[in-house]
């Protein structure tokens, strides 16, 4: 493992859904030799859920800034956009899981899902934006889903 600390790399893309390959390059890049394939991808999974909650309910049309940051212990993800207050990790109505499949409500298992893989969710609202911070271990995990 090649672990590169202080790694830091902020940029912005639109916020449509195509921007979502941008961002995950991105990580692919910056978590190579970092994080392993499984990691990798529950990463990505929930940039990818959390990019299309953004494209599709914010109604925004300000950039989303993106911030990928290696520390010795943790990769990090942070997404900030301009859209009106909303905290996916305590606002997005929760799953009912104990339902049925025909029963289930369509939607909200993307951001319970986001929760069980990362090891760390963090939302806050800061400077009139809504930023979520995406966590990964580097040495060991919390969540193994």
């Amino acid at each position: 493992m090649t672990i590169n600390a202080g790694l830091k790399q902020r940029f912005e893309v639109e916020p449509l859904l195509d921007s979502i390959a941008i961002i995950q390059t991105a990580i692919d890049r910056a978590a190579a030799g970092v994080l392993d394939k499984r990691r990798l991808f529950q990463l990505n999974m929930a940039v990818e859920e959390l990019m299309t909650n953004v494209v599709r309910h914010s109604g925004t049309s300000a950039a989303v800034e993106v911030l990928i940051q290696q520390q010795p212990d943790a990769f990090h993800v942070e997404l900030a956009d301009q859209g009106p207050p909303f905290d996916p990790f305590s606002q997005a109505p929760k799953p009912a899981l104990e339902a049925g499949l025909e029963e289930r409500p369509i939607g909200g298992l993307g951001v319970h899902l986001v929760q069980k893989m990362l090891d760390k969710v963090e939302y806050r609202r800061e400077g009139g934006r809504n930023l979520v911070t995406l966590t990964m271990n580097l040495h060991g995990s919390e969540h193994q889903a």
